[in-house]
């Protein structure tokens, strides 16, 4: 089979509506939903200032230190808000 035609059979429509943030939101108690939110947009509101420490990778190390496992990319389009969900 050709590239083309496993891209022509695929439906692109039939990834899941939601990104890896927005699943785990899900699983998480209230507390840590609400500081992974803030954290969140600590990094959107400061990834354009010089020196800034509150990255994508910050908040994958984080979570990674407590058992979730969620790849720095993932986080990234989260961030930008270029994933698949409404969060």
């Amino acid at each position: 089979m050709t590239l083309k035609e496993s891209l022509d059979r695929l439906d692109p429509d039939r990834r899941p509506n939601t990104c890896s943030v927005h699943l785990l939101f899900k699983t998480l108690e209230p507390e840590d939903a609400a500081a992974l939110k803030e954290a969140i947009e600590m990094v959107r509101t400061t990834r354009d200032q010089p020196g800034n420490r509150f990255t994508s990778s910050w908040i994958a190390e984080a979570l990674k230190s407590e058992g979730h496992l969620l790849g720095v990319a993932s986080i990234r389009r989260h961030v930008r808000r270029e994933c698949r969900c409404a969060e």
